[in-house]
């Protein structure tokens, strides 16, 4: 496993989309060069049961992918929040 080099700014780009979302899951991708993240594509969960998975809107998908072919990016990670994992209801 090779580890990626994340700057502050994408990881709080990240938790706000978590945060905008709660108390679904959000999803996303960054997008970079080699082990360097440079971009995050949040994307909207379509999942049938949002609050405990996740499953990216394709036609969001794919437009992410092009935007990171246009920027000469490539997949580097694939997130995901996980809202309830704190939940006491859910233990």
């Amino acid at each position: 496993m090779t580890a990626i080099r994340l700057r502050r700014a994408l990881v709080e780009e990240m938790f706000a989309h978590a945060r905008a979302i709660a108390p679904e899951e959000c999803c996303g991708l960054l997008g970079g060069r080699g082990a360097e993240a440079l971009s995050v594509y949040p994307l909207r969960n379509v999942a049938r049961a949002p609050a405990i998975s996740y499953e990216a809107a394709p036609e969001e998908l794919f437009d992410a992918q092009r935007r990171m072919r246009g920027r000469v990016e490539t997949l580097t990670a694939i997130y995901h929040s996980h809202p309830r994992s704190n939940d006491p209801a859910q233990t």
